[in-house]
């Protein structure tokens, strides 16, 4: 995890499941809250077959999935209805099943990171 800090006038400061907005002042003073959400989801794409594991271990691997994508629907919908907060920018891009080492990927997950930025900005109007 890396530390806040500040660049050209604007707080850094990276948040996951484990982090707490408040920690950073985020919701005391923060115009925007931009956060990218590569985790795993409810809406991921097919990706590569998983390897061959017993029946157990799949039914966990499942089960972290499933309990990784509730959090992170849980954030984002405690973040908007929480009075007070300043606005979201959700950006997700595509996230596909299995892929979690595939830096085979990497170019195609940088190429997507981009385009679901630029569509998360168009939505916002900036």
């Amino acid at each position: 995890m890396f530390a806040a800090r500040k660049r050209t006038g604007h707080l850094l400061a990276p948040l996951g499941e484990d982090r707490k907005a408040d920690e950073h002042g985020i919701d005391v003073g923060a115009d925007l809250v931009v956060a990218v959400d590569v985790g795993s989801g409810f809406d991921m794409e097919p990706g590569r077959e998983p390897p061959e594991a017993p029946a157990l271990i799949q039914l966990q691997g499942d089960s972290q999935r499933v309990l990784m994508a509730s959090n992170s629907a849980l954030i984002r919908a405690l973040w908007l209805a929480t009075p007070g907060r300043p606005p979201l920018l959700w950006i997700r891009p595509r996230v596909r099943l299995n892929e979690t080492f595939a830096t085979d990927q990497i170019q195609w997950y940088l190429e997507e990171g981009e385009r679901a930025a630029i569509v998360a900005l168009a939505a916002r109007g900036t």
